[in-house]
């Protein structure tokens, strides 16, 4: 009765985790009732870790310990944890801070700014840093976007600024909320390597029943425009291009594509003609080089083809023919509208030498074989390539899961090779893209999508390669061949550009990937689900479960390591921002089957499967959803 009553407290508080995303201006998170909520859960833990079964399982123990760690971490940040913000102007200095709760508080010790000052990455507008220097009693030091201050149990950040470039600065003092948090994180990722590790537990015997290895080491055999006189750039001559040092290959090759919509115009190759449109601008004013793809535009403009000349886009008086296309909206033709325009400020900016700009004096060169990788990069579509052959394959597979005969057996083989071959070819362009922005490509929604393809592509090969879970392994080829699409449609447009100041962090790989591999593994249970309700068999429920655990446990890593990078950033572990508490009702909602007291969801069964397959629509919502919510965290 205990355990039923539990698991309807756990269910309510998920439920109103979800519905309090949507009221994030409300108050819902400091009022009375909410602390009340976790008060009552709090005291459910201290309940179970009391009982006898749980002393027999140090895991389960350290788990729920963890979780108790946290609340009462929160607790004390939220009762006696001091946060506010500090503005000061150049050659001022204060004490004084005000706090959240409208109180003036004191530091310790005084702040003078001396500047504030916005690092800009090379040759770009866009935002490197933000930096004030600072004078702690006297004392010079600089206090950045990841870059925080700490003395006497106070850290400050730099948090924003106003526009006669005063500074304002976060000030938080927590010093036990944070380090009691910290201690519960900690203790739950340790929680979870002791449930899997411990000899008679479920986890141990799941494995031992399923052989594991099969899946990882099972062989596959078992189962005319321009003017060509100018001074053409060689493709590996560097320049400054976004910020960043690239060979004239990369800008060469974006401007061609965007512009004309095909990576070469005529016979020339794109260094040619993107020369000769930065060099000779009068010379293309008259020439079709605009790609327009809105059949109806094109109606509008009076086009005869599919490409347009900057003076075409102009009337006899000189007006602009887009603009009085536009209606304001950004929608159907508005949409193409806006497009095209951004296609001829393109040109005028590479035109007027702000697109592409020699290097300056004193900055380093890239080495020769880093010019080389990304002309390689550039010279092939990488992802376009990958989902073109791996969605037909997978299609292909799936449909010769039907078949028992031999032929059918060796052309899912053939098959699963050339998928092999297909993820080979995805890893070499991600790797690529690592080496030319320096930095892993986690930092937007395209490229989290196409580390996601890479995870269920390998998962997909694996699992291919044992007969008996050959539908399985197709759909999951299938699903990393749409995630390769959906993220090369995210990724045509935009260069590879600096981060943003926040994400310029070490936090960003560890995060991302944690949660990445943990939704990939996720995704698996619910392919898995969906083909066990079609094909019931105790096997697939032994497979969720194993895939399960160290999902789970990798989510649990890369929620807590986020929120240490939030900290760490912003001053605050636990914002409630919509992304976050997402992610926390994904973990609740996933953890349930593994409790004994789930009944039916615990054990072999149609609602099992089921209730997989529909907890996956959490992952979807803090992936995709939380991007129509006012979030941090939202690809916008």
């Amino acid at each position: 009765m205990a355990k039923k009553a539990a698991i309807i407290l756990w269910y309510a508080l998920t439920a109103i985790l979800a519905v309090s995303t949507f009221y994030t201006g409300s108050g819902i998170y400091g009022s009375t009732w909410f602390a009340a909520v976790w008060s009552v859960v709090g005291l459910a833990l201290i309940i179970a870790l009391s009982t006898k079964a749980m002393h027999h399982n140090v895991g389960s123990m350290m788990l729920h310990s963890a979780l108790l760690l946290i609340l009462t971490g929160g607790a004390i940040t939220g009762y006696t944890g001091n946060k506010g913000t500090m503005h000061l102007g150049q050659d001022r200095e204060s004490d004084r801070f005000i706090m959240d709760n409208g109180r003036i508080g004191t530091l310790p010790f005084t702040v003078r700014l001396d500047s504030f000052t916005i690092e800009k990455h090379p040759g770009l507008e866009r935002p490197a840093d933000y930096v004030s220097h600072v004078r702690i009693d006297g004392k010079p030091t600089a206090i950045s976007v990841n870059n925080v201050y700490s003395a006497q149990g106070f850290r400050i950040y730099q948090s924003s600024y106003t526009g006669n470039n005063d500074s304002i600065l976060s000030i938080n003092h927590d010093p036990w909320g944070t380090t009691v948090s910290y201690a519960g994180y900690l203790l739950m990722v340790a929680g979870w390597i002791a449930v899997m590790c411990r000899r008679r537990g479920r986890f141990r015997k799941l494995l031992r029943g399923f052989t594991t290895t099969a899946l990882i080491m099972a062989p596959i055999w078992h189962t005319s425009a321009a003017n060509s006189s100018i001074p053409i750039p060689a493709p590996s001559d560097q320049v400054l291009y976004q910020g960043r040092v690239a060979p004239f290959h990369t800008p060469a090759s974006e401007l061609v594509r965007k512009v004309t919509g095909s990576t070469s115009f005529g016979n020339q190759p794109a260094e040619q003609t993107a020369a000769s449109i930065i060099s000779q601008p009068d010379k293309w004013k008259h020439i079709p080089l605009i790609y327009v793809k809105n059949k109806e535009l094109r109606k509008r403009l009076g086009m005869q083809g599919s490409h347009i000349s900057i003076d075409s886009l102009f009337t006899a008086d000189g007006r602009y023919k887009p603009e009085i296309l536009y209606s304001g909206t950004d929608n159907g033709i508005d949409r193409a509208i806006l497009e095209l325009d951004a296609t001829v400020a393109l040109i005028a900016q590479a035109q007027s030498g702000l697109l592409v700009q020699p290097l300056p004096d004193g900055m380093g060169r890239l080495p020769e074989w880093r010019v080389q990788a990304e002309i390689i990069y550039n010279d092939f579509a990488w992802s376009k390539i990958f989902f073109m052959v791996m969605l037909p394959i997978a299609l292909a597979s799936l449909m010769l899961t039907a078949w028992g005969s031999r032929m059918a057996t060796l052309l899912f083989n053939s098959l699963t090779i050339i998928a092999i071959a297909a993820l080979a070819w995805q890893l070499c362009g991600y790797i690529l893209r690592w080496i030319i922005a320096s930095r892993i490509p986690l930092g937007n929604g395209g490229e989290t999508l196409q580390f996601l393809s890479l995870l269920l592509a390998a998962a997909g090969c694996c699992v291919c390669s044992l007969s008996r879970q050959r539908a399985l392994g197709s759909i999951t080829l299938l699903m990393s061949g749409f995630c390769g699409l959906v993220g090369w449609l995210a990724m045509r447009d935009p260069a590879i550009t600096p981060l943003l100041p926040v994400l310029n962090s070490p936090w960003l790989a560890i995060h991302v990937s944690l949660v990445m591999t943990a939704y990939a593994m996720l995704t698996f249970t619910a392919l898995t689900a969906c083909i066990a309700l079609l094909r019931p068999s105790e096997r697939y429920h032994s497979l969720i479960l194993i895939v399960l655990y160290p999902a789970l446990a990798l989510l649990s890593a890369g929620i807590f390591s986020g929120a240490v990078w939030a900290n760490e950033s912003w001053g605050r572990y636990w914002a409630w921002d919509p992304k976050e508490t997402w992610a926390l009702i994904t973990l609740m909602v996933y953890v349930v089957p593994l409790h004994r007291g789930a009944g039916p969801l615990h054990r072999y069964g149609r609602i099992f499967f089921i209730y997989i397959a529909i907890s996956f629509l959490t992952v979807i919502m803090t992936y995709y959803g939380v991007n129509y919510l006012p979030s941090l965290h939202a690809y916008q």
